[in-house]
Parts: structure tokens; sequence; C-alpha cells
């Protein structure tokens, strides 16, 4: 299958990939929620 895409989409496609690559991770307790979005750095505190 053959889909006939203008060049600006393939230029918007290649943007996509400079965004942060990652997880996005939700924390659940009873009615309570934290999210930290993949652009979130976490660090182990000594």
């Amino acid at each position: 299958m053959s889909l006939p895409l203008e060049a600006g989409f393939w230029i918007e496609r290649d943007s996509r990939n400079s965004f942060p690559c990652g997880l996005d991770v939700f924390f659940l307790a009873g009615k309570q929620m934290l999210g930290l979005p993949r652009s979130t750095r976490v660090q182990e505190c000594a």
C-alpha cells in the first residue's frame, strides 16, 4: 500500500525523534496519584 505523503510529514516525523525517550511513571495510593513525566531526572540520595 502506498500513501501520498507530503515532504512535511517526514520532516515532522524526524523531529519527533529528538524528544526524550523513556517511561512516564504513575504512583497510586488510594485516591492519590503522582505522575512523573519521562523528562524527569531521578537520583538516589545517599
